[in-house]
């Protein structure tokens, strides 16, 4: 079931105009998959939910979903190979629930291209900030939580470090612009603090560390303009850090 603090009623909350985060959550037991469906749509997301794995992949393939919702134990298939399946829809985000909570189970969850997991029951609270942070992440939602622009994401892929732009090819990256691009994307489309990047590239608070964050920066931005004949999506934000200013997925295996 969906847990909720101190057994409360959630009533619907107030939606952005024009917001409407598209969710697919498949689940045999019939009270989670209402319960769960219904605490979204009261919150103003539009959830489907069914039963098997079958109808899951009936459903993704004639309607467009922003989000799957996957339990692990389905009758018809198991959640993790439903998962590795989806790597054909890759701007779908993917969030396992599930009743097996083993670290095993969670990095089996991971390594099938799961973005989240939860184990069951889930606070409805902390799935729908999972949820609203995925939709950004995607670029369905922007950092203000308005609908996005649509734009393609660009695909930041850890295990052969490239970056790839929505058009042009993959650009190969440094082991240092990795854990740079690791650290910026941490929070997708939000400014990450110049303090916080010299601390991740271990680069000391002074302007000796800071000429060498910002030489790193110039670098790579040079590296995906030639690249991509457009401007770099790496952003400065005046007197507070950097952004990437594009949807991106990130892809660790």
């Amino acid at each position: 079931m969906l847990a909720t603090p101190g057994g409360q009623t959630h009533g619907a909350t107030r939606r952005n105009a024009g917001v409407m985060i598209k969710i697919l959550m498949v689940e045999d037991d019939a009270d989670v998959r209402d319960s769960v469906v219904e605490y979204l749509r009261l919150h103003g997301l539009e959830a489907e939910g069914v039963g098997t794995a079958r109808d899951f992949l009936e459903c993704l393939d004639h309607h467009p979903y922003d989000i799957a919702i996957i339990d692990i134990g389905l009758p018809d298939q198991d959640g993790f190979l439903l998962t590795e399946t989806l790597r054909a829809h890759p701007r779908l985000g993917v969030i396992h629930l599930s009743g097996r909570s083993s670290t095993e189970d969670r990095i089996r969850g991971f390594s099938s291209g799961a973005d989240l997991y939860f184990v069951k029951p889930v606070d409805g609270r902390e799935l729908m900030a999972a949820v609203r942070t995925l939709a950004r992440r995607l670029g369905v939602l922007d950092e203000d939580g308005e609908p996005g622009d649509g734009s393609p994401p660009w695909v930041f892929d850890l295990t052969r470090w490239i970056l790839v732009p929505p058009q042009g090819e993959a650009i190969s990256l440094t082991s240092t612009e990795v854990r740079f691009l690791e650290v910026l994307l941490s929070a997708p489309g939000k400014t990450v603090s110049r303090t916080m990047l010299l601390a991740a590239m271990r680069y000391q608070n002074t302007d000796a560390g800071n000429r060498s964050l910002e030489a790193l920066i110039r670098r790579l931005r040079r590296k995906v303009e030639e690249a991509t004949s457009t401007r770099s999506a790496i952003k400065t934000v005046h007197r507070q850090g950097y952004l990437f200013s594009a949807p991106v997925i990130i892809e660790r295996s």
